[in-house]
């Protein structure tokens, strides 16, 4: 996913993901995949981007990270609030979570980090990057 210019769309709320990544629930019931992955399909996330080339033609690309295991992710925020926990300076395009999804499956990267900075982080790993990037239509 790249792209020659970062788009300035108001970042989304993202409301229903949100309250699902703050609550107090647990996260590792039936019943909250469920609510995960139903939220995940309606979602916008934001992803940071970043110039990749040092000419006028630099091309933005997604921006990831790899942990200390050495696996791969793309970072993505929920809303502003997380973003800006993260970073101030990053510029950023707004992508459809499923998009985002199978664009990590297809780069074969581990998993999708969503607010890495807080107020409540999620990594997705392949089994729900899959369920999400198929229910998306991609």
């Amino acid at each position: 996913m790249s792209e020659r210019t970062p788009q300035t769309p108001s970042p989304p709320e993202n409301r229903a993901l949100t309250s699902v990544l703050r609550g107090e629930s647990p996260r590792d019931s039936p019943e909250a995949t469920e609510k995960l992955d139903q939220a995940l399909r309606v979602s916008v996330l934001i992803a940071p981007v970043a110039a990749s080339g040092e000419d006028a033609e630099a091309q933005l690309d997604l921006v990831g990270t790899v942990d200390e295991e050495g696996n791969s992710a793309l970072l993505a925020f929920a809303d502003a609030r997380a973003l800006g926990l993260w970073s101030s300076e990053h510029a950023f395009v707004a992508v459809r979570a499923p998009d985002l999804c199978a664009t990590v499956l297809d780069r074969g990267l581990h998993a999708l980090a969503i607010d890495v900075a807080g107020p409540a982080r999620l990594t997705l790993g392949a089994d729900a990057l899959r369920r999400c990037a198929q229910a998306g239509g991609c």
